[in-house]
């Protein structure tokens, strides 16, 4: 049993099957496709995100930090946004999106699923890309650490 709000002082229950046949503003397989289209550019652009970070140090900012710091962006740009651990979480969230893309049309058809897939897949892709980029912020600060510079930060 659900409760369908129609006045801020009245809530009258409603039965899901009633609920599904109200709303019919679902976002289709297109909208999806479209959302997709918009997200990726943004998710590209963190691209050079975490190795052009530039840690905070505890002494002199001279040619040789200048040299190490370079060297270790480079080295931190080995981090690829297209790892393994990327992938997977894209594919999990994409599993997990379409099983709940499913649910959420109570199985009927397969629109539900692969949206939820998409969803599901952009926001595990997401988030595996942001774990990548404090990986790479951390090789930056690890790499110039082990080259004598004191960072603090």
């Amino acid at each position: 049993m659900q409760f369908t709000f129609m006045h801020p002082t009245s809530i009258r229950p409603t039965s899901m099957r009633s609920m599904s046949r109200q709303s019919n503003s679902r976002p289709t397989f297109i909208q999806h496709t479209m959302l997709t289209l918009v997200a990726l550019p943004l998710l590209s652009a963190c691209a050079h995100g975490g190795a052009a970070y530039q840690p905070i140090v505890d002494g002199p900012m001279d040619a040789t930090y200048t040299a190490d710091l370079n060297d270790c962006r480079h080295v931190a740009e080995r981090r690829d946004y297209a790892n393994s651990d990327v992938r997977t979480s894209a594919a999990i969230g994409a599993g997990l999106g379409g099983l709940v893309g499913l649910v959420d049309n109570n199985g009927d058809d397969l629109g539900g699923f692969l949206g939820g897939a998409l969803i599901g897949g952009l926001i595990g892709g997401a988030d595996g890309a942001f774990d990548t980029r404090s990986d790479r912020k951390n090789i930056v600060m690890n790499c110039m650490a082990g080259r004598g510079h004191r960072v603090v930060g």
